[in-house]
């Protein structure tokens, strides 16, 4: 249970950092964060990524209040409330979410890997870091990669390239722009791998495994000493991290609100799909 409370509290770490950096860069966004329990509530803007809740509930117990709390937060920007919990989330923990109106929206598998020992690479993918001149190429290649929403990806985009300890790759098949993925630093020696998406005339070539090789290297140049990933519970992805030799870590589910609490009435929308995928953060396995 020690590493899953490091890894998630990494994971909302990194949340927090990406809605900071929003406010920064796109003032009218609207992006802000709120403490919840001992976790914390994250919006990142309109249709953005990581709209989501973490860490709550990990080593603090979770009362009717911070649930309405975090529901008044979201309430505020026209979101259904949604966090993530762990499988090791406590019965009574379970029960509160229950009783409030919470559903399971989808699944989590979360891997980690030491970086000291890395086997070689003989795929002929070419990854190299991005550089300010290629912030541009960088951008088109997670744009259609995604399929998301030019402007979506734009603001975005803009805010990834504004986080300091964000390190971005892209990989080149035959010298064009296949595929791209991140690294991000907010735990001392822990490196969260992110923001992987393939070109669709790319995928199935290996792309993936590379862009994960790549970082891997990185984060051991970076003084880490482990690796963290997640992915869609049965996605694609799964196997090929299973594959760059990490290991299963813990399941984390994310619950959405479709009440408030007793009265019945209707909080606002769903989170949208894009609401809940995190390309600058610690999640692969969207697009492969």
């Amino acid at each position: 249970m020690a590493l899953a409370i490091r890894l998630e509290r990494a994971a909302a770490a990194g949340a927090v950092e990406q809605a900071e950096t929003m406010a920064r860069v796109w003032p009218e966004s609207g992006a802000a964060t709120i403490g919840i329990a001992d976790g914390v509530a994250v919006f990142t803007g309109p249709k953005m990524f990581a709209n989501h809740a973490g860490g709550i509930g990990l080593e603090t117990a979770v009362t009717a209040r911070d649930l309405t709390k975090l529901e008044q937060f979201y309430a505020g920007v026209d979101m259904a409330a949604s966090l993530q919990i762990t499988s090791y989330a406590s019965d009574a923990f379970l029960g509160l979410l229950a009783k409030r109106g919470y559903v399971v929206d989808g699944f989590r598998s979360n891997y980690v890997r030491n970086v000291m020992r890395l086997p070689s690479r003989r795929d002929g993918i070419e990854v190299v870091r991005v550089t300010r001149d290629l912030d541009a190429t960088w951008g088109t290649a997670i744009t259609v990669g995604f399929g998301s929403p030019p402007g979506v990806t734009k603001r975005w985009n803009a805010m990834i390239c504004a986080i300091e300890n964000e390190h971005r790759f892209i990989a080149y098949v035959d010298g064009v722009p296949a595929g791209v993925g991140s690294l991000l630093t907010t735990d001392p020696g822990l490196a969260q791998f992110g923001g992987m998406t393939t070109v669709p005339a790319y995928r199935n070539r290996g792309v993936q495994a590379a862009l994960l090789h790549a970082r891997l290297a990185h984060a051991r140049r970076l003084g880490c000493t482990l690796a963290m990933v997640s992915a869609i519970s049965g996605n694609g992805s799964c196997r090929n991290i299973e594959r760059a030799g990490f290991r299963f870590a813990h399941t984390a589910a994310i619950m959405t609100a479709r009440k408030v609490g007793l009265d019945g009435h209707t909080l606002g929308r769903p989170p949208m799909r894009h609401d809940n995928a995190i390309p600058g953060g610690p999640g692969e396995g969207f697009r492969r």
